[in-house]
């Protein structure tokens, strides 16, 4: 009798030794998980932004450029604060992508599914970014998505061609607005490694070589893993914009 309880429960260094067990394999699961959760984010924001350098490429063949994204100007050429444009929303009314979520990243946990913000994953200001306060398009060089890049064709910049949009020769003749406002046409074609836009938010989550990742997406249509310091200190790389694939360091 003594033999048949004895079998129908635990003592209590059993238990204890089970517990032990299951903490030890919780503790080496859930990093593991939270890892591939990060991972997989990082591949399906990779995959979105893949998807709107296409329909990019797509639009700009049909429309005959971009879809327009700049600074509002006052008369005296001063920013108003406002944007100019559709931006990448634009592709979605215009169906060169299906819906919104295309346009959200799924590591951007601060914008939900209702909240307006949802759809600018990839084109908000990144305020961590570097910018050049002598660019009159000031902090907008830290917009991720932006027409042009506000370096003027007679400006002698060699990343001119680096903007999606060209911008109006910056010469006296013209009043301050035009000077400031892209131009769009057929005949513009930036240069494969112009940056589109890019991703912040795996900064804090997704690392390599022990530093924070950004996610970008270039005009040849690639989606790359970028160190964070290339878009945030402004020392090799002054703005954001500028980065270039060559500038990776990591191997």
């Amino acid at each position: 009798m003594r033999r048949l309880r004895r079998q129908q429960g635990f003592t209590l260094v059993e238990l204890m030794v089970v517990i032990g067990i299951m903490a030890a394999l919780t503790a080496i699961t859930v990093p593991v998980a939270t890892s591939l959760s990060r991972g997989n984010k990082m591949i399906t924001c990779a995959s979105r932004m893949q998807r709107i350098g296409q329909a990019m490429k797509i639009y700009t063949l049909d429309e005959g450029s971009a879809p327009p994204y700049y600074p509002e100007l006052d008369a005296g050429g001063a920013y108003t604060g406002n944007m100019v444009g559709t931006g990448l929303m634009g592709l979605i009314d215009a169906g060169y992508l299906s819906g919104i979520q295309t346009l959200h990243c799924p590591a951007d946990y601060a914008h939900g599914r209702n909240n307006p913000l949802y759809a600018y994953s990839y084109y908000s200001q990144d305020t961590d970014a570097s910018y050049e306060p002598s660019n009159l398009y000031g902090d907008r060089n830290q917009l991720k998505y932006l027409s042009c890049r506000g370096i003027a064709r007679n400006a002698g910049d060699p990343d001119f061609t680096r903007q999606v949009c060209e911008l109006e020769q910056a010469a006296t003749d013209y009043h301050p607005i035009d000077r400031l406002t892209p131009i769009f046409s057929r005949e513009w074609h930036p240069n494969d490694s112009t940056v589109l836009l890019w991703c912040n938010f795996h900064h804090h989550q997704v690392k390599r070589a022990g530093e924070g990742q950004y996610q970008v997406l270039f005009w040849d249509g690639s989606a790359r893993r970028m160190p964070g310091s290339l878009f945030r200190n402004g020392t090799a790389v002054p703005e954001a914009w500028r980065v270039d694939p060559s500038d990776d360091p990591t191997p």
